[in-house]
């Protein structure tokens, strides 16, 4: 069992790094990508609330309860994050905030190119 595990550890060992002192600026770039992130994922947030309006003003609680929820899980992540209950440790600069980020981002997204193609559907339904 020693040897499957030296083996183990042998082969995955290139694969983990500590980094104890991050290079200099690298947090400070991480927050810059986590802003950029974060406007792009609210613009495509108001853009499916305003396409939803446009649509259909009836039903325009579907896609901010939706985009509330999704807000909810990037939340919890800042939560575990900056009480250190989870995340990554030992990594350099702020990746927790990289990862908020691509969750806001690629969620809002998926939630525009929904809005985006039911506007158009919508749209030549009606005959526009």
């Amino acid at each position: 069992m020693r040897v499957f595990l030296s083996i183990f550890l042998a082969l995955f060992a290139t694969d983990c790094f500590a980094c104890f002192v991050p290079p200099v600026a690298l947090s400070g770039e991480h927050k810059l990508i986590f802003a950029r992130d974060f406007g792009v994922g609210s613009v495509l947030f108001l853009v499916a609330l305003i396409l939803r309006y446009n649509s259909q003003k009836s039903r325009f609680w579907v896609p901010l309860s939706v985009g509330l929820s999704l807000g909810y899980i990037p939340s919890i992540m800042y939560i575990l994050f900056m009480e250190g209950i989870a995340g990554p440790g030992g990594a350099c600069g702020r990746p927790e905030l990289l990862e908020m980020g691509n969750v806001i981002l690629i969620s809002f997204s998926i939630l525009a190119v929904y809005e985006v193609l039911r506007w158009f559907r919508r749209r030549r339904k009606n005959g526009l």
